[in-house]
């Protein structure tokens, strides 16, 4: 499968995961649903959120970085972050509905996510190197 059908087949399911989502938000009472109103609340709008970024990650990539990387990296990168934003969004949403989010909360997350992805960024770095018989 090529990158191109990776990124059509993305489009549509981020298009179904959005429509699922406003299914969700019109249709479900959140007063008198059980767990899994709040499960498919939760589930349809991480999907929608990471597909939407993973596009925008990859467009922005595309016209960026015109010659420096091929596009299979940028996909990838894209989806990794947007992996990672979608998480921590979600976690946010999660410590809102509990009343646990603060600025500070907020801040530290961003901290934690932000680390991860330079650990990420290293060990990669590290790895690519490895692979080509240099030393770190």
């Amino acid at each position: 499968m090529s990158v191109r059908s990776h990124i059509v087949l993305m489009l549509i399911a981020t298009m179904s995961a959005w429509i699922s989502w406003l299914l969700v938000l019109t249709t479900i009472d959140p007063t008198t649903v059980a767990w899994w109103g709040f499960l498919l609340f939760y589930v349809t709008l991480f999907l929608s959120l990471f597909g939407s970024w993973t596009i925008v990650g990859v467009t922005v990539r595309t016209l960026t970085q015109l010659r420096r990387s091929t596009i299979s990296y940028k996909l990838t990168s894209a989806l990794r972050q947007s992996f990672l934003w979608t998480l921590a969004v979600m976690i946010a949403l999660g410590l809102q509905s509990q009343r646990l989010l603060t600025w500070w909360v907020v801040v530290i997350l961003i901290i934690i996510f932000v680390l991860v992805e330079f650990f990420i960024l290293t060990l990669k770095q590290k790895h690519s190197n490895e692979s080509y018989g240099q030393k770190v």
